[in-house]
This record gives C-alpha cells, structure tokens and sequence, in this order.
C-alpha cells in the first residue's frame, strides 16, 4: 500500500495547521539567529530575528480572533 492510499483519509483543516505556525516560525526564527551569530553572518541572524517577529504577529492575531470571537 502507497503511503499515498494510506495518508488520503484525513485531511487537516487550515486551523488544525496553523495552530502551530507561531510556534514553529518562533523555534526556526531563534535558531536561525543563533546560527548567524556563530558564523558571523549578520544576513541569517537577521533573517531569524524576522521569522521571530513574524511568529510573534501570527500569536498576536490569534488572541485577537479569540477575544473577537468571546463577545
């Protein structure tokens, strides 16, 4: 059986995937930035320092939806 066949079933919504985008662009953004800081390469780290911010505005617009959706 193809992984393909196995896999079809379940589809995940577009909540069930963003649900850990912040987290994941957080992670990725600080180790970007680390590793520009041991090379010395001042474009990755601030590449990882974007990537943070970015995590940083997706949690931000989620807290936004979840209080819209409470009144």
């Amino acid at each position: 059986m193809s992984v393909r066949k196995r896999f079809r079933g379940k589809r995940k919504t577009a909540e069930e995937v963003n649900r850990l985008g912040d987290k994941t662009d957080r992670a990725s953004g600080t180790m970007k930035e680390a590793a520009g800081k041991a090379k010395r390469d001042p474009n990755l780290a601030a590449k990882g320092r974007r990537e943070q911010i970015k995590g940083d505005v997706k949690k931000s617009g989620k807290k936004l939806k979840d209080a819209a959706k409470k009144m």
